[in-house]
């Protein structure tokens, strides 16, 4: 089915395709997580979250949206786990302090 408006996803097998002009052509098969997601951990040690990107307007979205929505210790995981590598042309990085009386945070 070609969508061509939001639709509600009921989990299962999803594929995407991408067909660019420049003949850069990606085709991906993506599954619901079923995991349920885990209790988080009610401490009070604050997460050190590094992000990376290629604007300094990225990193900076990054940090604005992990710091407005409630700590998700698996998305912190996901993020540790996508920026951990070196990415090329992520010439920008930046930090955030989560948990802390008032975030910290730094763009480099």
């Amino acid at each position: 089915q070609v969508v061509d408006k939001p639709l509600p996803w009921t989990g299962g097998l999803v594929a995407v395709n991408s067909f660019g002009f420049g003949g850069a052509n990606a085709h991906i098969l993506l599954r619901s997580n079923p995991k349920p997601k885990a209790p988080a951990i009610q401490d009070n040690i604050p997460r050190v979250v590094v992000v990376s990107a290629r604007t300094e307007e990225g990193v900076q979205h990054f940090l604005e949206k992990i710091e407005s929505v409630p700590r998700d210790d698996d998305y912190i995981s996901l993020l540790h786990e996508i920026h951990s590598s070196n990415t090329p042309g992520h010439s920008y990085r930046g930090y955030t302090v989560l948990g802390a009386n008032s975030p910290s945070r730094e763009i480099v």
